[in-house]
């Protein structure tokens, strides 16, 4: 992929595909346990009837899992990624690895001084692992998703350029 290496490959097996979320009202009317089945696929940021606070939830417990995943990542220039996704049966590619897509990349970037006030303010958690500057183009050139119909993982693929720490040197003689 262009002048970038890769820089890790992370395979993760048997990722999961839905989140349970308990419902405590009607745990306690029916005795037992009940839970919310959410799927793990772009949908979950369009759907309508699903608050805010769940899906907040679901996104940090999922970028957790991913941050736990993938573990070192150095500072990069440039980033190329591949996601692919294998599984036995057919599935709706964008919707799937999309999901996956924009945590990986809302786990990569730096957060603003602005995300991180209104973070603090709030007292949310960042969850960054401060790879990339930003997701934009200047620093992304292109994702690609791949399906194998094959088992069952979720495999990221990094190329990339090392940010460069070299400091320019002020030379005493020109």
């Amino acid at each position: 992929m262009n002048d970038l290496e890769l820089i890790k490959e992370v395979i993760i097996q048997d990722p999961p595909t839905y989140y349970n979320v308990k419902k405590v009202n009607k745990s306690k009317l029916a005795g037992h346990d009940v839970y919310d089945k959410h799927y793990l696929t772009a949908n979950l940021f369009y759907i309508q009837n699903v608050h805010f606070m769940v899906i907040k939830k679901i996104t940090n417990d999922c970028k957790r899992f991913l941050v736990d995943k993938i573990g070192y990542l150095p500072e990069l220039e440039k980033l190329n990624i591949e996601i692919e996704v294998r599984r036995t049966k057919d599935i709706d590619l964008d919707n799937v690895a999309y999901f996956w897509c924009k945590l990986l990349l809302d786990v990569l970037k730096t957060p603003s001084s602005r995300q991180t006030l209104n973070a603090n303010k709030k007292g949310n958690d960042i969850i960054s692992m401060n790879v990339l500057d930003d997701d934009s183009t200047k620093y992304i050139d292109s994702i690609n998703f791949k399906y194998k119909n094959e088992g069952n993982f979720l495999i990221f693929r990094f190329y990339g350029r090392v940010k460069s720490e070299q400091v320019k040197l002020d030379l005493f003689f020109k």
